[in-house]
């Protein structure tokens, strides 16, 4: 590729010069050329469009919501609502690491309920039976186990058996089986479970060695 140039006459060494890098470009700055840039458009930093804040609904603060914690005022917005998710509705401007503090602050508290203890069952000791005084006989059985229960101890009671009312009471009370007046109650132990029939039936059965009736 060949390029001409044409001067006139009479121009100086430096305009000759500021023709030939104008025509490439380029500035002539003293014995430094520099090339020319046009100045381009600003680029301006995007702004994230603002999201558009999710509606809540007034809920009472006890609720649990779906995530399993309950409304905290430190993270939750004033006053309480729940989004359509059914989760408290964030309060505005708090950092995350707070949220997930309290968070899992909130449901360490819910799993950390206690639960109702389990009825005990009654004590597995046979009672101490006074002397003998008569032989023992075979009691009749009923139909149900409590029922079998009840027949068991009157057949045995004095003055022909060798139990006495204080005594089938007494040990019921040792067993929780008790009235308002702390008494001992066959008529409480009716409402036990059938497993705990069947041990109080045990345990008086070995006492007088003799087959529990149930």
């Amino acid at each position: 590729m060949e390029i001409a140039f044409k001067f006139n006459s009479g121009e100086t060494p430096q305009q000759i010069v500021a023709a030939i890098t104008g025509f490439f470009g380029v500035v002539n700055q003293g014995s430094h050329v520099a090339p020319v840039v046009s100045p381009g458009t600003p680029t301006l930093p995007t702004t994230p469009p603002a999201q558009e804040e999710e509606p809540g609904v007034a809920a009472n603060p006890s609720t649990i919501d779906a995530t399993g914690i309950p409304y905290d005022a430190r993270i939750h917005s004033d006053p309480p609502q729940m989004t359509t998710k059914n989760i408290w509705r964030k309060k505005r401007g708090v950092a995350d690491t707070l949220v997930a503090s309290v968070t899992a602050e909130l449901k360490a508290k819910v799993g950390s309920v206690a639960q109702p203890p389990a009825p005990a069952a009654p004590p597995a000791l046979a009672p101490v039976m006074p002397p003998a005084s008569a032989p023992l006989a075979p009691p009749p059985l009923a139909q149900d186990d409590y029922t079998k229960f009840v027949t068991f101890l009157s057949s045995h009671m004095a003055p022909t058996g060798r139990l006495t009312p204080e005594y089938v009471n007494n040990y019921l009370a040792q067993c929780g089986y008790k009235d308002a007046q702390g008494n001992g109650s066959l008529q409480v132990a009716q409402t036990a479970p059938p497993e705990h029939i069947k041990q109080l039936a045990t345990a008086f059965a070995q006492a007088l060695g003799v087959a529990s009736p149930v």
